[in-house]
């Protein structure tokens, strides 16, 4: 008896070993993503938030009804088809059994819901603002239709902002429903701990067929340095911006890729034109007259960019090449100022977010600002709150980038200048000019190529007249990989998809 005690002892302990075997393969067969980007999101709630981190976590979370390819061209999602049925209205016919992570099969309701619903935002209605009804035909068709013709109506469905919400999760979650989000993307979230990280897993009712990662932990970091020492050490997998300086250490690891891309992304520096002195057109003036980007590319972003001489990016419809940038004139600078009698009377601060990039433009600023007699500080704020205080008006210079993820520079100017877009949604610089709201409307209400480009040159002569802003350069989109990582494209509207990554 104790023998046959003993060997059914032995032989569940024999289970236990295998068990605990079997466990430990399936843990080290489980393909995890570690993704470092350089703030968190603010919210997962498209609706609620229109920045660069926020949407590239949540493009992983959620579908558009269209897509934009490596080409800019319009491709299906969502839709699997669709139809102009005038130039103010469209037919969407949607793609059957496409589930939310909710189980939650999508319908023609979610999309009435979502782009009503974005239509209330103050953050993000602009992008689709010539929306006047959206219907439900059946539900598995929807018709919007327009109150005008809007050219770019196709690339906007594809902006982040309109990623497509379903609307049982959005009512039950409320005002907490930015921290858990509930989309039909490859990867749902699974757990975010602000500050740290944002982990993601795999969808498994994908319509496209499931990721072949299981999870992705982005992590916030902050120092450029620690994203380059995590893709060395292989705590990281991928690093979202690349510092300039990082570069050539992340070139020269053999372990490592640099991926680059020109991107359709602009670095300013910005104004509060409500702000004296710089409710002035002559001290913004002069203040560009003080600035020499070329310093800026050179010493900071390490030629990894190119001048700016527009709002509008090259390779973006509407980029005219003719405008010439302002060019440094320290003397001009001084004498403007003088000449408004304002001569060593000048005292600004001058915001960033905790960008080290960000930083030492702003470092470099100071210095030439105080060149010409102006003196200023630096603040550094973390992002949120730099987003919160430049929507409450609060700063007087910032340094700040725009990406165009349309590829139309509708994009690139009407939510940066147009006075109907609400602050906090990228018209940061607080500026308003009628003739410009005239072009930019007009531009939007004609499918005429030639009349859209003749009024975005316009616009873009008028901006560098009244210097709402400054274009310092257009910079170059760097991520840094490990070699097993595979099949991952760099975006050129900046928000990168991960998909198609296999490890």
């Amino acid at each position: 008896m104790k023998k046959s005690l003993f060997g059914i002892f032995t032989s569940f302990l024999l289970l236990i070993s295998c068990g605990e075997k079997n466990s430990t393969t399936f843990k080290e067969d489980k393909k995890v993503l570690n993704v470092a980007q350089s703030a968190d999101a603010k919210s997962l709630d498209p609706h609620a938030t229109n920045d660069s981190p926020s949407a590239g976590v949540m493009i992983q979370i959620y579908d558009s009804l269209v897509n934009v390819d490596e080409n800019l061209n319009i491709i299906p999602n969502l839709a699997e088809s669709w139809k102009e049925i005038s130039p103010t209205k469209y037919q969407f016919n949607l793609k059957k059994g496409v589930l939310f992570h909710n189980g939650e099969e999508l319908k023609a309701s979610d999309v009435v819901f979502t782009f009503n619903r974005m239509l209330s935002s103050p953050r993000v209605s602009h992008i689709v603002g010539p929306m006047k009804t959206i219907k439900e035909i059946s539900d598995y068709i929807v018709e919007i239709e327009l109150s005008n013709p809007f050219a770019p109506m196709l690339y906007h469905l594809a902006h982040p902002a309109s990623l497509i919400l379903n609307e049982k999760a959005v009512i039950q979650n409320s005002d907490l429903y930015g921290q858990n989000p509930i989309g039909t993307g490859p990867f749902q979230l699974s757990n975010w701990i602000p500050g740290d990280k944002i982990i993601l897993s795999k969808n498994n009712n994908y319509f496209k067929n499931p990721a072949k990662v299981d999870e992705i932990n982005i992590k916030v970091v902050n120092e450029a340095t620690n994203r380059v020492i995590g893709l060395e050490t292989g705590e990281l997998d991928m690093s979202i911006n690349i510092a300039p300086i990082d570069i050539n250490q992340v070139k020269s690891n053999k372990d490592l890729i640099l991926l680059e891309d020109t991107g359709f992304g602009m670095n300013y520096l910005g104004f509060n034109t409500l702000k004296a002195p710089f409710n002035n057109k002559n001290i913004r003036k002069a203040i560009a007259y003080a600035i020499n980007s070329e310093d800026i590319i050179e010493a900071v972003v390490l030629n990894s960019g190119t001048k700016a001489n527009s709002p509008v990016p090259k390779g973006v419809f509407g980029y005219d090449q003719s405008i010439e940038p302002i060019e440094w004139n320290p003397n001009l600078s001084k004498e403007i100022i003088k000449n408004e009698n304002l001569e060593n009377k000048i005292k600004t601060k001058i915001w960033t977010n905790d960008d080290a990039t960000r930083l030492q433009i702003a470092q470099i600023v100071q210095s030439q600002l105080k060149d010409v007699g102006i003196e200023s500080s630096i603040e550094s704020l973390e992002w949120g709150a730099f987003l919160e205080g430049t929507a409450r008006e609060e700063h007087e210079i910032i340094i700040l980038g725009w990406g165009n993820v349309t590829g139309d520079a509708d994009y690139s100017l009407y939510p940066v200048f147009n006075t109907a877009t609400d602050p906090s949604a990228g018209r940061r610089t607080i500026y308003s000019n009628t003739m410009v709201d005239q072009l930019l409307n007009n531009a939007r209400e004609t499918t005429n190529r030639e009349i859209r480009l003749n009024a975005y040159s316009k616009v873009q002569e008028i901006i560098k007249e009244d210097v709402p802003l400054i274009p310092l350069y257009y910079p170059k989109y760097n991520v840094g990989i490990n070699k097993k990582v595979k099949n991952f494209k760099i975006s050129p509207m900046g928000h990168h998809s991960f998909y198609e990554i296999e490890l």
